[in-house]
């Protein structure tokens, strides 16, 4: 009723519709890498990030309301061209910007957007409903953006340090790394341009009794809908999505695959607790209706002793390493992780 331009935004809810309300502060140098985009990209992946909350519970977006944070360097063009990326991610969902606050900072700028969106009454999907024998679904490739900023990291260190802001560097060392590694062009775009499951999300109400996005990695996603809901989950690692650039990439590094995949890793993907009876329908209606790959990659199962846990069975000969990838010689399920995971931000 009342957008951008008097004290505050008036808006009046839909009758027998709730509001799924969210936030979330984006800094620069930690959760996105000015640097390496231009401001039109930030605005985008910044309001991405906010819609993938809004997926997560199955609602459709509605109203941003965005707080910025600075410096006074910042050009007026760079301003006008970060909101255009907000509007980039919200127009094709109906959703706008109604409001805001600009302030100047010293150090680091920040966005700070606050979300609305809409569902069905008493239909928005949470997390604590999973039950034992659903099935853990996850759309798309988690691990993706992980092995993304992996690369971007890695070309920023072919470049001399006091070059290493320059965005016109960064770019021509990206375009040659593109260039003799193809692998590497959609691992780049999952971190830097990530898209919200919006229309997925959307889809799953009613099919699926649990759902979160994957913004910190696959387990420790997961061990938050285990937390929630009173549940154990084991994640079998041969069902896990096969991405062969993700397996190029681990090569390259001298990793493995599931380095990038149990790792930290802001994908905003979506994983579900599917009626085991019912996964099949909905991985194919997913499939049909959006165009998104959704991998059955394990179960949720009665709570053990103690904190909740994800568990992992390896594939055979798996080799040692960090935290998060099987060690070698494991049979059965391994004890994966336990406990709250560290946040990524």
């Amino acid at each position: 009723m009342v957008g951008p331009g008097d004290d505050a935004a008036v808006v009046r809810p839909r009758p027998r519709w709730d509001l799924v309300m969210t936030c979330d502060a984006q800094v620069a140098g930690r959760h996105f890498l000015p640097e390496w985009m231009t401001p039109r990209q930030i605005g985008r992946r910044i309001m991405e990030v906010n819609l993938s909350d809004v997926a997560a519970m199955g609602a459709d977006p509605l109203y941003a309301l965005v707080s910025l944070g600075l410096p006074a360097s910042m050009l007026v063009a760079e301003v006008e061209s970060l909101h255009e990326g907000f509007a980039d991610a919200l127009e094709p969902h109906g959703a706008a910007v109604i409001g805001g606050n600009l302030s100047g900072v010293e150090g680091a700028w920040f966005c700070d957007i606050a979300m609305t969106g809409q569902a069905p009454r008493n239909r928005a999907l949470l997390r604590r409903h999973a039950q034992p024998g659903d099935r853990i679904l996850v759309t798309g490739s988690p691990g993706r953006s992980a092995a993304g900023l992996r690369t971007l990291r890695a070309i920023a260190e072919t470049i001399p340090k006091r070059f290493r802001n320059d965005r016109t560097r960064l770019a021509d060392g990206l375009d040659s790394w593109r260039a003799s590694r193809p692998w590497s062009v959609p691992l780049v775009s999952a971190y830097l341009d990530p898209r919200a499951q919006v229309e997925a999300g959307r889809l799953l109400r009613g099919s699926v009794n649990a759902l979160i996005d994957l913004s910190d990695g696959l387990p420790g996603d997961l061990l938050r809908v285990c937390e929630a809901s009173g549940l154990d989950a084991r994640i079998d690692a041969v069902r896990l999505p096969d991405d062969p650039e993700l397996r190029e990439a681990a090569a390259h590094f001298g990793a493995s695959p599931l380095d990038f995949v149990l790792g930290p890793s802001d994908d905003y993907q979506l994983l579900m607790a599917v009626e085991a009876s019912n996964a099949p329908r909905v991985i194919s209606m997913i499939r049909r209706r959006t165009g998104a790959f959704v991998t059955d990659v394990g179960e949720f199962i009665e709570r053990g002793s103690g904190k909740p846990r994800v568990l992992l069975r390896p594939p055979k000969g798996a080799a040692s390493g960090r935290r998060g990838t099987p060690s070698a010689g494991l049979a059965g399920w391994d004890h994966f992780l336990p406990g709250p995971p560290n946040h990524r931000s």
